[in-house]
């Protein structure tokens, strides 16, 4: 009894299996009225823009002091800025295009403590250009800036972020 030949057919090639990949999980988003710095995502933090530049001996430049609010209302704050007198000297502190300023005191060579209150008025987000400080570079090789909040609280008085005196988040 004739039978059919069987026909040949394709041998299938084995596949790599599909290793499950881990999926980014979503961050904040960028805030409408700037980006606070990647690790600024906390409300009460505080920090210096730009976080790093280069300059040469002799040259007047600019940092500026960012907050992150929230949607908390600030109305107070008291902040301690350090830096090597050494390296830099201090020309001039004035409120940033967000912010304002009280008063301030520059009489220690190395430290600045900028306080500011306002009646009425309200600061809220989380990209707050608060200060802006003017240095010269003296003896300049590298220099830190260090922040020192001492206070940073809403129209109820209450701490905006944690708990104060602490630590902003420094520049070099």
């Amino acid at each position: 009894v004739p039978t059919e030949s069987p026909v040949p057919t394709e041998t299938p090639v084995p596949t790599e299996t599909p290793v499950p990949t881990e999926t980014p999980v979503p961050t904040e988003s960028p805030a409408p009225s700037g980006t606070p710095y990647p690790y600024a995502k906390v409300v009460g933090d505080v920090w210096v823009v730009p976080e790093f530049q280069t300059v040469k001996n002799g040259d007047t430049f600019n940092v500026n002091i960012h907050v992150h609010c929230g949607t908390e209302n600030l109305v107070a704050y008291g902040i301690g800025i350090t830096y090597d007198e050494n390296k830099l000297t201090a020309i001039d502190v004035a409120a940033g295009p967000d912010g304002f300023l009280t008063a301030i005191n520059t009489n220690t060579p190395g430290r600045i403590f900028a306080v500011g209150f306002t009646i009425g008025g309200t600061v809220t987000g989380p990209d707050i250009d608060l200060l802006v400080i003017t240095f010269t570079a003296i003896n300049l090789h590298y220099s830190s800036i260090d922040i020192q909040v001492d206070t940073l609280v809403n129209e109820y008085s209450e701490t905006i972020g944690p708990e104060t005196p602490r630590e902003g988040i420094g520049g070099g």
